[in-house]
């Protein structure tokens, strides 16, 4: 989403997970810029677009939130149960889910 120019809020359990999250998002673009793929004011303006955070408030403007929490049910129910109080009405919450299931019954 950071390289199609669209800000980005990476969440994670803390401010060290979430600032990991976002230097392994660096090491890549960084990658990019050693072979020649990508200019390093491009890599930097990519970058410039991922805030790294613990704090779900964060999300209050988002449009889309796409969850990508391990593959737990109690970790994505937490998840959603600590973003969707702050999300708008109108915002859409996904899952990159592929082995559990999704339905509203619980």
């Amino acid at each position: 989403s950071a390289l199609a120019g669209i800000d980005v809020i990476l969440i994670d359990r803390d401010q060290a997970a979430a600032d990991n999250g976002k230097n392994h998002v660096k090491i890549i673009l960084d990658g990019n810029v050693a072979k020649g793929r990508t200019k390093q004011a491009d890599a930097d303006a990519v970058l410039a677009r991922v805030t790294a955070t613990p704090d779900y408030n964060a999300l209050k403007d988002c449009d889309l939130i796409i969850e990508a929490v391990f593959e737990d049910r109690k970790v994505k129910a937490d998840t959603f149960a600590k973003a969707q109080p702050i999300i708008r009405p109108d915002a859409i919450f996904a899952s990159n889910t592929s082995t559990l299931p999704i339905n509203f019954a619980g």
